[in-house]
Formats: structure tokens, sequence, C-alpha cells
């Protein structure tokens, strides 16, 4: 009888974890088992091993050191980074930021911070920045004043506010958000400003000492830089019958443009200075009229602008810049109706013409018509026809107390 020889599909495999060594026959044979140690025995749990096992166990070993191995590997490479968050946090909570807000300033550490800072499962170190906007945004309602009343001792002796205000300090929130959290990752200390949407001329009203102050009332503005007074002259603002009237408000110049053509439903204008500060509102020359200041505009005014005579508004464009502060208020009592301006001019002209033969003893008579004079609008000094009598008496007034030298 001839003998078959049994072939057994067989399986052998090892867990790298416990180093149990298994091996299946077939689909449903015996098993055997053992365990296999990093030292390299190996021990019959049950049944009968066969030679074919050696190879085996060899390569379960081999599979059992490098899991353990790989392991610990990956168990340092997790410590390192579990220290290396950590690490980057306390550098974080080392950051220290003054801001300089105007004469105040604000400090933020990590007394504040700590809690906008945490680390992830994986080990990560974040900021929360919804923390950090949360606290710009605070800092913005505490001290911007964009959008804040202005107080402004006129040039006429008496305070007015101005509510309608777009023109101050605002914080651009956005943008101091995104120096917040570098400046907390930096681990520094750090002083220095927000960063700025809106800029003003001070800190301690906006404006300052340099601004344009617009009397709608009297229909007269002022030009003021560095406290000093540059123009001044009547003009003509927006046309209340028509109801256009110039908006009353704090306002930026947005930009100067020279020889710039103005356009609306109804009128198509070349200007040589246009200056908005409110939209399509500014000052500009308006070279048709030949009288401004008075009550005009309460009929014929403008469409909202600020006419101008040429030359003012030439003064104006060559020392004004984008940003500058335009002062538009109302201040009742300063009315000066057109009949007024022309009784001034008429009552000068008068004043001229009785002068008479130059003497010293018509020194201060003389001094004061100059007063008089100098204290006149642009466009009503056009208007002092007899103004060169004026110089010639004020020449032949010096030539007498010199001597004639």
């Amino acid at each position: 009888m001839k003998r078959k020889k049994l072939r057994m599909k067989y399986w052998i495999g090892a867990c790298a974890a416990c180093g149990v060594l298994v091996m299946s026959a077939g689909a449903s044979n015996c098993v055997y088992a053992g365990t296999v140690n990093v030292s390299g025995t190996y021990s019959v749990i049950g049944g009968v091993v066969s030679s074919l096992l050696s190879e085996a166990v060899e390569a379960a070993k081999q599979r059992v050191v490098t899991g353990v191995e790989a392991s610990n590997e990956e168990y340092r490479a997790l410590m390192e980074k579990k220290q290396a968050a950590y690490e980057l946090k306390e550098t974080y909570e080392k950051t220290q930021i003054t801001y300089q807000l105007g004469n105040s300033t604000q400090v933020l550490d990590a007394s504040v911070f700590a809690d906008w800072i945490s680390i992830d499962e994986d080990y990560n170190v974040q900021i929360d920045r919804e923390q950090a906007y949360d606290y710009v945004k605070q800092m913005a309602l505490q001290y911007d004043t964009y959008y804040s009343p202005k107080t402004l001792l006129t040039s006429y002796g008496q305070a007015v506010t101005i509510s309608n205000a777009r023109y101050g300090w605002m914080i651009d929130k956005e943008a101091e958000t995104d120096q917040l959290l570098l400046d907390i990752e930096s681990g520094e200390a750090v002083l220095r400003r927000p960063k700025y949407a809106a800029c003003a001329n001070s800190f301690e009203n906006d404006f300052g000492n340099s601004y344009v102050e617009i009397n709608l009332t009297a229909q007269h503005l002022y030009m003021y830089k560095d406290g000093a007074l540059v123009v001044e002259s009547d003009f003509v603002s927006g046309d209340v019958a028509c109801n256009r009237k110039t908006r009353l408000g704090a306002f930026g110049l947005s930009y100067k443009q020279q020889n710039a053509v103005l356009r609306g439903t109804d009128y198509t204008t070349p200007v040589s200075y246009w200056m908005p500060f409110d939209g399509g509102i500014g000052m500009h020359d308006a070279t048709w009229r030949s009288n401004f200041g008075g009550d005009i505009y309460m009929t014929n005014g403008s469409h909202g602008c600020i006419n101008l005579p040429l030359n003012v508004a030439g003064v104006i464009f060559e020392n004004i810049s984008a940003n500058y502060p335009v002062l538009v208020y109302e201040l009742p009592g300063t009315e000066r109706t057109s009949a007024d301006v022309f009784a001034d001019v008429n009552s000068l002209v008068s004043q001229i013409n009785s002068i008479g033969e130059v003497t010293l003893e018509k020194e201060n008579q003389i001094a004061n018509l100059r007063v008089a004079y100098n204290e006149l609008s642009v466009e009503a000094k056009t208007q002092v026809t007899n103004y060169e009598v004026l110089v010639q008496a004020e020449q032949t007034l010096t030539a007498l107390k010199t001597g004639g030298n």
C-alpha cells in the first residue's frame, strides 16, 4: 500500500506586543502555539513543533524587536513634542505689550491673555483669535474718537459742539488683532501704538491747532495752521431754498486736485482748486460769482459745496493736505446779510476818503483804518475802491515819522 503524503498549509505569526507565536495547519487542523522572547528563546505551549518552525521563530523574533524599538521611538518623539509645546506656551506668556493711547497707556500681559493659549491633543500650541479680537474691540470702544462729538472754541470766542463727527482716531480691529497675535508669539516686551484705520491731528481734541473752520451762519471761514491764521474769507454754501444746505460736521479732507471738472445731474463745472471733505461736497473756487458772504446762500447758494473767491481757494489749496480737519458748524448771533457786508465796505471807503492831508496827528486814525480793512473778507476787500489812498497815507506817515529818510 502506498502511503499518501499529507500536505498541510500552515500559517505562523507572532504578536509584536506580547510575543505569542501561533501556528495553524490547514483550515481547521491542529494549532500549535508558543512564546517568543526578545532574547530568542522559544517555549512550547501545546502540540508538537516541527523543524519548520525554526525559520518562523527567527522571523517572529525580529518583528517583535522591531515593533518594540518603533514603539519606543514614537513615544520619545511624542514626549519631545509635548515638552516643546509647553516651552513655547511659556515663551508666549513672557510677552508684555504696552499700548500708547495718546496720554494714556494700557498694558497687556499673561494675566489677561494666558487663557487665550491652549495645547491640543497633538501638542499644537494655539492662540484663540476670537478672544484676542474681543480684547481689541473693547480697547477700541474705550479709545476710539472718530464718531465722538468735537468741541471747538470758535474764532468768535464762543464754543460749539459738532455732533456729526467723521474725524478722529479709530483702531483697525482686524489689523490690530493680527499684530497682537504676532506680538504674543514673539515672547518679547513691546511698546507701540495700536494699528489705526483712521488718524487725527491730536490726542487732545482730535483736530489740534490746524484746521479749517466754516461758520455757515456767518458764511465765513478761517484756516489755521499750527495755530496761526493762514486765511479767512466769506463764502457761499449750499442753497437753503433748494434743500441743498451744506451738512454740519467734523470731517477730514479726502484729497485735493487742481483743474478738476465737477459734474452733477444738471451741471458740468471746471474749477481750478477742488478740495472735497464730505463725499462729493468740498471747497472750490467759484469764478462765476462776483459776491460772497451775507445771505446769498439762502436763495442763490451752491449744490452743497463751499464756493470761494479764486485767490482764497488757491491759498487754502497750497496749505491743506489729505485728512486735514474741516469743521462745519452754525453759530446763532453771527448772521450777516449782504447789506451788512456792503455797509462795512461803504463805511470804510468813506473813512479813507476823510483822511485828507496826512499829518502825525492822524497816525491813530490811519492805523484804525488798516485794522478795519484787514478784518474784511477777501471778497469785501476787493470792493474797497480807494484802498490805494490808504496805502499812500501809510507811506506818507512813515516818511513824516522818519524825517523823510
